[in-house]
């Protein structure tokens, strides 16, 4: 008889939370799709919530939100990361984007208590590289010194939060000292996340060329200073005198590189322990 009353009352109890969680499932979606058309209003916070994520400033020029299922959906138009710091530098210190499209992926980052986003879509990536006095290459906008330093750490933690993230339509310009300009475009990129096991794709075009540019990286761990892996690069045959024009090789100034080929690199708790090239000269 006591058992009996006991599996009665315990059956009331887990109906009542059925009954409980249902209406609070209900409530969150109602809620959920009223306030998310809302969100156009809110791009400061957004704005906010990714230099938190990244360090690094943004700016964004209109948004709109939408609900599909449990899970949150954003679209970001003309979104600019101020890699210098420095607004009034925006034509060589920005990232541009045409637009970004986030799922926020609810349920995992409930469970684990962190904003996680399902999907990532960039369409329309552009950014620019200059070349320094000494031949180094960098992010236009960016010094060696000073405020505008990204934190690569940071960076890669926050590529972690995404299960995938695609780029189209990826663009870059590169100038070097002389003025002269050397065009990536027509790129797309995959990163994927799965657990401790993290991927990237790369396909490029250079300079109207046939033949892709192709990276590939496959690392595990969860930080970047203990991460392990493989990274193959196949740069397609070209002229990439541009690009090495300035830069200094043992102590011998480069001029001008026709060639191309393949590079492997092997990394064992964030240290390099392996390089592989097969380069063709011509």
């Amino acid at each position: 008889m006591k058992l009996k009353t006991i599996l009665q009352k315990l059956y009331r109890h887990i109906r009542l939370l059925v009954v409980v969680a249902v209406v609070m499932v209900a409530a969150y979606v109602s809620i959920g799709r009223e306030f998310m058309p809302a969100v156009s209003g809110y791009t400061s916070f957004f704005e906010n919530q990714i230099y938190e994520s990244t360090g690094l400033p943004v700016q964004i020029d209109s948004m709109s939100g939408s609900f599909d299922g449990f899970n949150p959906i954003l679209q970001l138009n003309n979104l600019s990361l101020l890699l210098g710091g420095d607004s009034e530098q925006a034509n060589d210190s920005v990232l541009q984007m045409g637009s970004a499209h986030i799922v926020v992926d609810m349920p995992r980052s409930l469970w684990e208590r962190r904003w996680v986003l399902q999907e990532f879509n960039i369409d329309g990536l552009a950014f620019n590289l200059a070349q320094d006095e000494q031949g180094i290459w960098q992010v236009a906008g960016l010094s060696g010194s000073g405020g505008g330093n990204i934190d690569l750490e940071t960076l890669y933690q926050t590529f972690l939060r995404v299960s995938r993230l695609d780029l189209e339509s990826v663009a870059i310009n590169a100038r070097n000292q002389a003025g002269e300009l050397f065009v990536i475009e027509n790129g797309t990129a995959v990163i994927q996340n799965r657990a401790s096991e993290h991927y990237l794709h790369v396909d490029a075009n250079l300079q109207q060329l046939d033949e892709p540019l192709r990276l590939s990286l496959e690392l595990s761990g969860n930080r970047l200073a203990s991460a392990s892996g493989r990274v193959h690069l196949d740069i397609p045959q070209a002229d990439y005198s541009t690009l090495v024009r300035g830069m200094s090789l043992a102590d011998l100034e480069l001029a001008t590189f026709l060639g191309g080929g393949e590079f492997w690199l092997g990394l064992d708790s964030g240290q390099v322990q392996s390089i592989t090239s097969d380069i063709t000269m011509q």
